[in-house]
């Protein structure tokens, strides 16, 4: 199914690679992204980001997603990856 026709939630949380995939570009520049503050990741236990679905979907559609300044929040257990779609 294509990403306009899956039903998801905006509080879904997508990995590097998914969301690189989404915005077709590479995981490096999702990674330079989110150093640059343009979107902020939750991370997991070991340290990969995460991101929610709502805010990947504000930076591609050119909207600012909520950024909030500061450090990266852990992404608490059970929460590492939520793929389910409803």
């Amino acid at each position: 199914m294509s990403p306009s026709t899956d039903t998801y939630s905006p509080h879904e949380l997508l990995t590097t690679a998914e969301v690189a995939d989404l915005a077709g570009v590479s995981k490096i520049t999702i990674t330079r992204a989110v150093k640059a503050g343009r979107i902020n990741p939750l991370r997991t236990p070991g340290g990969h980001f995460r991101f929610r679905r709502g805010d990947v979907d504000a930076l591609l559609n050119g909207e600012s997603p909520h950024v909030v300044p500061g450090p990266v929040e852990e992404a608490g257990p059970g929460t590492a990856h939520q793929a389910s779609k409803s």
